[in-house]
């Protein structure tokens, strides 16, 4: 991945270096660090961020809990619901960025990532990507941005490919909200400045637009200490898009044969919304075929734990 360029990403590192400082990003965390993240958390304040690299990879440690899913503004939110993440996992500090995406690409096929070579069917590729020498590389300008117009297919390929996979819904929505069921990211009351590129109120022009470097709304940072949840780039879960109670185990989580006419939930929010919406509370949900994608859609990985 190509070197940060922009200061909101240099802030986001000065945080990374605090965390490290206090729980180690890259090295052993206290051993009471993760007996409390399998036990358990009662709210947000219990939990300190714990981060760590994975083959150039940040991720924080989402520690189990349980929490009030769903919310009362829409109708696929409906009914709020208690549920339990019984085991720790891991989320990217970080969305994918188009220069860890172009090195996806350039990724020869492997057993069970029949993914590898796949590129994004959207017709932004061009403005994110270029071939030099025979290899995808980043535009200029775009190697730390949010990587946009993936479908699903390709999200959870990357995922996989790094050892990784996409999260649930129910471990996206708990790493934004926590056991506290925070509203946004930072708390219950929306702070334009915590969101990157938020233009609620403008003229809706489609494929207009692009994300920002990922991380240059630290103040944004969920309990966990993942970046941008809310904005940026909308991003793909692993869930099939079906009505609440979410129950892991109805089939919501298969990924085996739906083929292209069952839709595949996303969250977060991007970079622009019209403002009789508002898509960036922790609980909003989305979906699209999973063939499918939009300029505005991403990818953030989570990671079983251990390790």
């Amino acid at each position: 991945m190509a070197k940060p360029k922009k200061l909101g990403l240099i802030v986001s590192a000065i945080l990374l270096v605090a965390a490290s400082l206090v729980l180690g990003v890259g090295r052993q965390a206290p051993e009471s660090v993760f007996d409390l993240a399998t036990s358990g958390v009662a709210a947000n304040g219990e939990w300190v961020p714990v981060l760590r690299e994975f083959d150039g990879h940040v991720m924080a440690l989402v520690p189990a809990g349980t929490f009030a899913m769903g919310g009362t503004e829409y109708t696929d939110e409906k009914p709020i619901h208690e549920v339990r993440i019984e085991t720790p996992f891991w989320i990217d500090v970080y969305e994918v960025t188009t220069a860890q995406f172009a090195a996806f690409m350039n990724t020869p096929a492997g057993a069970g990532h029949k993914g590898c070579q796949w590129v994004t069917g959207y017709d932004t590729f061009e403005e994110q990507f270029v071939q030099v020498g025979g290899q995808w590389i980043a535009s200029d300008g775009y190697e730390d941005s949010a990587v946009f117009g993936v479908t699903w297919y390709e999200a959870s390929a990357f995922c996989g490919c790094r050892g990784a996979r996409l999260a649930t819904e129910a471990e996206w929505e708990y790493a934004a909200r926590g056991p506290d069921g925070l509203l946004y990211p930072w708390g219950n009351e929306f702070v334009a400045e915590n969101v990157a590129k938020y233009q609620g109120g403008m003229p809706m022009v489609i494929g207009s637009g692009a994300p920002l470097t990922v991380g240059t709304k630290p103040a944004g940072a969920s309990w966990v200490g993942a970046m941008d949840l809310s904005g940026n780039a909308d991003e793909w879960v692993s869930s099939l898009y079906w009505p609440y109670p979410y129950d892991a185990s109805d089939g919501r989580e298969s990924m085996g044969n739906e083929g292209n006419s069952t839709p595949r939930s996303f969250r977060g929010g991007a970079w622009y919304h019209p403002n009789w919406i508002d898509p960036l509370r922790g609980n909003d949900r989305f979906c699209l075929l999973p063939h499918l994608t939009m300029k505005f859609l991403g990818i953030r990985c989570v990671r079983d734990f251990p390790p």
